[in-house]
């Protein structure tokens, strides 16, 4: 029998998407939160779960600070999207550096074209059997952990 694990997945920023899977049920728990709520509701299944957990987050620090003008759009656009790129980066390492401090397994995935996240609702019913509602957040985090 394989051990059993709960795998979270994070997608960060200004809306934090988090997926919660048991791998023994393969229950789901989909979630949009802000920072503060996704790092309680994060902490309590740290604090409370006799289980191993193993984080896997979108990692975007792994990529370039500043992106180029290809977008065609004007300097203050790209100035904007660059400071809020530069948020989510500092989240991500806030929440690398939280569950790191506390022993947990954290799995960093950088975003690419190839990744299998940004799917649209039907896309990801079909993949994962998952029918409630949620964001474009939660899906991608969920797609952190599915086949884990």
């Amino acid at each position: 029998m394989r051990e059993k694990i709960i795998y979270v997945g994070i997608d960060a920023g200004v809306f934090t998407g988090v997926s919660v899977r048991h791998n023994w049920s393969g229950e789901l728990i989909l979630k949009t939160l802000s920072f503060w709520k996704a790092f309680n509701f994060i902490n309590s299944i740290i604090i409370h779960s006799e289980i191993n957990i193993v984080v896997v987050i979108e990692d975007v620090t792994q990529n370039k600070p500043v992106f180029s003008n290809k977008l065609g759009k004007n300097a203050r656009i790209n100035l904007k999207i660059a400071q809020n790129v530069g948020g989510v980066k500092r989240e991500t390492q806030l929440w690398i550096d939280y569950f790191e401090s506390k022993g947990v397994e954290v799995i960093r995935v950088k975003p690419t074209k190839k990744s299998q996240t940004k799917l649209d609702k039907k896309i990801f019913e079909k993949l994962t059997g998952y029918k409630g509602r949620c964001s474009q957040h939660a899906r991608d985090a969920t797609m952190l952990i599915i086949g884990r």
